[in-house]
């Protein structure tokens, strides 16, 4: 989930063989959570277990069983529970297992837990999870204490060789949203959990879980969910930020070059955004004009202010009892840099209206139900594509919510004597709102309604999507890969995938 560039992967390298000091050249000490997981650590080194921890941990239900991919290959985590611990803080409970090998039969490694942003979190933590809190449009990253010092297990970089064991752990997070009553779980290089029910406090705690006090002075940080979408004849653009909907309706398409008058063709976009607007606009709608930097920016921040109104004036008499307000900010809220030049692809992405409006939460399914798991690695494919060496595969794509479908792929290099590389499938257009080399790339087509959906992403800019790895495929070599993706509507069973460098899509693929 952190991005891991080809740096951070031989920085990882060199802990792994160094181990995990802190910045002053010193062992790591104890912090909040060392002795909480010495018990279970020692099973997962090969000692000998008797650890209350562990044996509370096995004897919980497993609400959903998640395994790790590239990164995290030989580890699974079985999640279980997501604990309102007080108004201030939220506990999540696993049980971490790791195999004696990973898939290329070398020593496992619990690097893609940590966050390998070292200037938010020491690394040798659980510290690269989140929570999900869909409902409130949020992800929650793990409280912080001293800086860095995440208020969650400690973990050893590398179990001994050939060992394998388990070990309980714990993350602690800032309460979820007041009316939350499920989440979902995000771990480093591990596909997202399906949303599980909050359970009150006091069910269960492992040893040395933070108390009250330590937890009033940490630090609570909070993203804001975000997915993309794009109508397919590139009228429109929306972005749901949180509870927040922004569609941006192309200028282009509604106005002649320099005009403030809708144009026939504009006809048919507003009716679609009208539709949405009066059965989704929990509160008052904004409409705000922008253009590109070519011209007088006076001109244009006249020009933007007309067109707003123009929309409004389309759109008012379909949306009654709304309130709609119009604006114009010019050229100065670019999304692009267009340079001046009004030919060009970022020039035509500025040049749009924007209607914002406020939504109330979406519906959350049941929640998982005891030894979900989400990833299948042998599962039969359900459709392929192939081409210049690579074999592509969905494995399946889950609806976790009416809001969320999950991805799960396999990537195979079927070249006798070549490489290929997954940064093949990186998002490539601007503005790039990822960071990181992720599979940011793929996008859920639907004919249906008429929009190709991205991977979902949060405001510090992590895909919920796996981190590609920077090293080429071998001959042979298979990688399993995921992404989350706001879901098309409930309606729509099948999808198509467009992948990038394959020239054809996958054609009807199913939901499930």
């Amino acid at each position: 989930m952190t991005p891991r560039s080809p740096l951070l992967v031989l920085l990882a390298a060199a802990l792994l063989l160094t181990g995990c000091r802190d910045d002053d050249g010193s062992e790591p000490s104890a912090g909040p959570s060392t002795s909480a997981t010495a018990s279970a650590t020692a099973t997962a080194t090969g000692q000998p277990a008797g650890g209350s921890d562990l044996k509370i941990a096995q004897g919980l239900p497993v609400l959903a069983r998640v395994k790790g991919t590239e990164f995290g290959s030989g580890i699974t985590l079985d999640l279980l529970g997501v604990e309102r611990t007080s108004d201030m803080h939220a506990t999540a409970r696993f049980l971490l297992t790791v195999d004696e090998q990973d898939k290329n039969g070398g020593r496992v490694s619990t690097f893609s837990l940590g966050s390998t942003n070292f200037g938010s979190y020491l690394s040798g933590s659980l510290s690269d999870v989140r929570l999900v809190d869909e409902a409130a449009g949020e992800t929650l990253a793990p409280l912080t204490v001293n800086g860095n010092r995440c208020l969650c297990s400690s973990l050893p970089l590398t179990p001994p060789a050939g060992v394998a064991g388990q070990q309980a752990v714990f993350v602690t997070f800032p309460a979820p949203a007041a009316g939350t009553e499920q989440v979902a779980v995000q771990a480093g290089d591990f596909p997202l959990t399906p949303p599980v029910e909050l359970t009150p406090p006091g069910r269960v705690a492992f040893t040395d879980e933070p108390p009250a006090a330590t937890v009033a002075t940490a630090k609570a940080t909070r993203f804001t969910l975000i997915s993309r979408s794009a109508a397919l004849d590139g009228a429109s653009r929306r972005t749901d930020r949180g509870n927040t909907v922004a569609v941006d309706v192309s200028a282009d398409v509604l106005f002649a070059f320099g005009s403030a008058e809708l144009t026939p063709a504009a006809q048919a976009t507003l009716q679609d955004v009208a539709t949405e607007v009066k059965t989704r606009a929990a509160g008052p709608v904004e409409i705000v004009g922008h253009t590109d930097t070519v011209g007088d920016s006076a001109a244009n921040q006249t020009l933007s202010l007309r067109r707003a109104q123009a929309v409004l004036a389309a759109l008012q008499p379909q949306a009654p009892g709304l309130s709609l307000t119009a604006s114009g900010r010019g050229e100065s809220e670019p999304v692009a840099e267009d340079r001046g030049r009004g030919d060009s692809t970022e020039a035509a992405l500025n040049r749009r209206v924007t209607v914002r409006y406020p939504v109330a939460p979406p519906p959350l399914p049941p929640p998982a139900q005891p030894g979900a798991e989400v990833v299948a690695p042998d599962a039969a494919a359900v459709s392929s594509l192939s081409g210049d060496g690579r074999l592509f595969e969905v494995l399946e794509l889950r609806r976790l919510s009416d809001g969320i479908v999950q991805g799960t792929f396999r990537l195979t290099n079927q070249a006798s004597d070549g490489q290929i590389y997954q940064r093949d499938f990186l998002e490539q257009r601007s503005p790039n709102p990822y960071s990181g080399a992720t599979l940011s790339g793929l996008r859920l087509v639907d004919q249906a309604s008429g929009s190709a959906y991205a991977p979902l992403v949060d405001s510090s800019r992590i895909c919920l999507c796996t981190e590609l790895v920077p090293r080429p495929m071998k001959p042979g070599q298979t990688s399993l890969l995921y992404a989350s993706f706001k879901a098309p509507p409930t309606t729509s069973t099948t999808v198509d995938i467009s992948v990038p460098s394959f020239k054809e899509p996958l054609t009807g693929v199913p939901i499930r």
